[in-house]
């Protein structure tokens, strides 16, 4: 019989092959967040890339691909009509979802919402600033429809 490595090497080995991060090793590998911090920070290819980190629990991001979502409007003068950008984010995979409109109404908001479903999948949470098109019934009705969990944030 082959020996394995106890987990923690486990967890390093997969690492060095898979890349995951830290939500990601813990979840899989039962650990806590301080271990798989460890890992992911004596990676070599992580040392490469590495962004810096404004720490942790000051904004959750789930535990697996569409759990939770951040979305907002943001305008672009130079775009014209279409000068409304609606950009909703995974907070886990870090997927991107971006798309023109001619305003920030509520029924902007849910053509977006819409084209982004299609494209990153069926998310669970929305995290959204507590802005007009946000706070509308029509809005809430909407995620109501799609089974969608509605957190509102400041800004």
């Amino acid at each position: 019989m082959a020996n394995l490595p106890d987990l923690f090497q486990q967890t390093k080995l997969s690492h060095q092959n898979f890349h995951q991060n830290v939500p990601g090793l813990v979840c899989q590998f039962h650990l806590r967040q301080g271990q798989a911090k460890a890992i992911v920070a004596t990676c070599p290819n992580f040392q490469k890339y590495a962004v810096p980190s404004l720490g942790s629990g000051v904004n959750p991001r789930g535990l697996s691909s569409c759990e939770v979502w951040q979305t907002d409007v943001t305008h672009i003068p130079q775009f014209g009509r279409l000068k409304y950008m609606h950009v909703s984010a995974g907070t886990f995979s870090g997927a991107v979802y971006a798309s023109a409109h001619t305003g920030e109404k509520a029924t902007n908001a849910q053509k977006h919402l819409v084209q982004a479903l299609s494209v990153l999948g069926i998310l669970k949470v929305i995290k959204t600033d507590n802005g007009p098109v946000y706070a509308s019934k029509a809005f809430d009705e909407f995620l109501q429809q799609w089974g969608v969990e509605h957190k509102k944030v400041i800004p």
